[in-house]
């Protein structure tokens, strides 16, 4: 038979509630996710079997008073749960992270930055990197501050070399780009230089040797990175192709 119970109907087959299609959850006008249920709910189902139990085989109060208790420690532990990780989410402001996002496509995009604030919506916690909001759900690792400024620090000083021509193909023109890279690395400490390509810096140094031949911009008398003033002399035009070897 069936039973009405504040607004949804439950199966009831000899005494037993009987889980199927038209569950309690899904017919609460889809206020609440399907997949969980409140204390009412639970109380609505312990009062329908208390009313369509078996007479000759009555479930005792313990019984009762036992499912209750168990129910009881089950929502516990979900709403720390919960609890926790908002908590958790909180902490993570003003620390780098990674998080592997799915985009519509369902292509996994690995995104990296400081969490500038983190917000709490429908049960999710997102955090807020460069003005977009994540699911924390995506989170997969969290990284100390000096790491990940070594981490970007080195990234920069790698692209900047691998935009830089090879030795073969360096021109004058070339050379305020040549100092800027040295500027770069001059500016890291020990620990940060740790995180550099060995290429990227072998790299630089033999474009330097050719900007230092030549006399090219802050590597020609006088400059930043050039000779003493004593061993002034003039700038050669041209490519490095022409006369250097390397």
């Amino acid at each position: 038979m069936a039973i009405d119970l504040t607004g949804y109907t439950q199966q009831i087959v000899d005494g037993q509630l009987v889980n199927n299609t038209s569950s309690v959850v899904s017919q609460t006008k889809n206020t609440k996710d399907n997949s969980s249920m409140d204390q009412m709910d639970f109380i609505n189902l312990l009062v329908a079997e208390m009313q369509n139990q078996d007479p000759l085989e009555p479930s005792s109060n313990t019984d009762y008073v036992a499912q209750m208790a168990t129910f009881s420690q089950v929502q516990a532990l979900d709403d720390m749960k919960v609890n926790m990780a908002s908590m958790n989410a909180d902490n993570l402001v003003g620390k780098y992270v990674t998080l592997n996002v799915t985009d519509a496509q369902g292509i996994v995009k690995e995104i990296t930055g400081k969490v500038d604030y983190v917000t709490h919506e429908s049960g999710k916690n997102y955090l807020s990197i460069e003005d977009t909001l994540y699911n924390a759900d995506d989170l997969v690792s969290v990284m100390d501050e000096r790491y990940s400024e070594a981490n970007v620090m080195a990234a920069t000083f790698t692209s900047l070399a691998g935009q830089l021509p090879n030795a073969a193909s360096l021109s004058q023109a070339d050379a305020v780009n040549v100092a800027k890279l040295r500027y770069l690395y001059d500016s890291m400490d020990s620990y940060t230089k740790q995180f550099l390509s060995k290429s990227a810096v072998d790299k630089l140094e033999t474009l330097e040797k050719i900007c230092m031949q030549y006399g090219w911009g802050e590597y020609g008398a006088g400059g930043a990175y050039g000779p003493a003033a004593e061993e002034d002399g003039e700038a050669t035009e041209g490519t490095a192709g022409e006369t250097v070897e390397v």
